[in-house]
């Protein structure tokens, strides 16, 4: 039996078992949406994780030589996971059939995100067109929205397996560079969680 509380006393804060789980429940999703956006980014140069058009991918500058600096200062500034891909890519000091193929991945990548945003804008439009259309057909629009995302998909993946290829042909040197890359960046993204209380 616990011993009975003394008159003016402090009485000891409750504790709710509830809320704990709630807050540790809400950190881990963030956490986890951080490590994602971290993640895609490292994908994007090392083939190590797929495209999604949910993930912001470099424009047009893509992610080497000076493009691919003005578009880190631009999103991110010093310190973003951009700017230190690009610092990746000087490090691993590629010879000309790696950086061939870097390329060739990156090139294929900016077109699978040009042709994704042409495509996600052409069907948020005709959505929106036919949900303005009295006893429209829910099915048929969903129907369709799902075709366009599994095209989309397929060319992301078809520019996931260029980065695969580039990947293959780094040496056990480059590869450990890659590793050591990647860990920093899944470390960054775990610190980088907001902490919500």
């Amino acid at each position: 039996m616990p011993a009975p509380t003394r008159a003016g006393q402090a009485q000891p804060r409750s504790r709710n078992p509830q809320r704990r789980t709630h807050m540790h429940t809400t950190n881990k999703s963030t956490s986890s949406r951080t490590l994602r956006r971290f993640l895609a980014t490292a994908a994007i140069g090392l083939g190590l994780g797929a495209a999604s058009t949910s993930f912001a991918l470099p424009p047009d500058g893509g992610c080497d030589g000076r493009a691919r600096g003005d578009w880190s200062a631009e999103h991110g500034g010093h310190g973003s996971p951009l700017r230190e891909l690009g610092r990746l890519h000087d490090e691993l000091k590629l010879d000309a059939k790696q950086e061939a193929l870097w390329k060739d991945a990156e090139q294929a990548t900016r077109d699978a995100r040009k042709d994704s945003r042409e495509r996600l804008r052409e069907e948020h439009e005709k959505t929106l067109a036919a949900l303005d259309q009295p006893n429209a057909d829910l099915r048929a629009i969903f129907k369709a929205h799902d075709e366009t995302h599994a095209d989309i998909a397929k060319r992301h993946e078809a520019s996931r397996e260029r980065w695969f290829a580039f990947y293959d042909s780094l040496n056990p040197n480059q590869r450990e560079k890659a590793r050591l890359f990647l860990r920093k960046m899944i470390d960054h993204a775990g610190h980088a969680a907001p902490d919500r209380r």
